[in-house]
């Protein structure tokens, strides 16, 4: 068997299978980052034959919700926001997180801070619920 052969034979196997035997007794060993690639030393429990994994970042795919709801800059929508947040049953820190994108919080300054305003903002909304039930 060839190289080239072994190589298509590992990948063909998802790394599952040794590329020499064909057996699933192998063992992965300890990883170690090279640049922008993961590697792994690899043992085959059966022919001992070793050969190294490489895993490269070839690219990402972001959560529907990982950078949180587009911030604008209205008080109407981080209020509107607030409220679709409370009504997910966020917590108040839950919230700021939900809100604002990685970052932005440290940029604005105290997270207690911010953290107290939605506390007071998300007071002022359940009050307005309050109100409106009454009615």
């Amino acid at each position: 068997m060839t190289e080239q052969e072994a190589r298509k034979k590992y990948l063909a196997s998802k790394g599952l299978e040794c590329p020499f035997c064909g057996s699933k007794d192998i063992q992965a060993g300890e990883t170690d980052t090279q640049d922008y690639m993961i590697c792994r030393n690899v043992a085959c429990d059966r022919c001992n034959k070793t050969w190294t994994d490489e895993y490269k970042l070839t690219g990402l795919t972001f959560d529907d919700e990982a950078f949180g709801p587009p911030v604008e800059n209205s008080e109407e929508h981080l209020r509107k926001l607030i409220c679709e947040g409370v009504n997910k049953g966020l917590s108040n820190t839950e919230l700021v997180d939900w809100i604002f994108p990685p970052g932005v919080v440290l940029l604005m300054g105290n997270r207690k801070l911010v953290t107290s305003l939605i506390s007071i903002i998300r007071e002022s909304f359940q009050k307005i619920q309050l109100d409106n039930l009454m009615k």
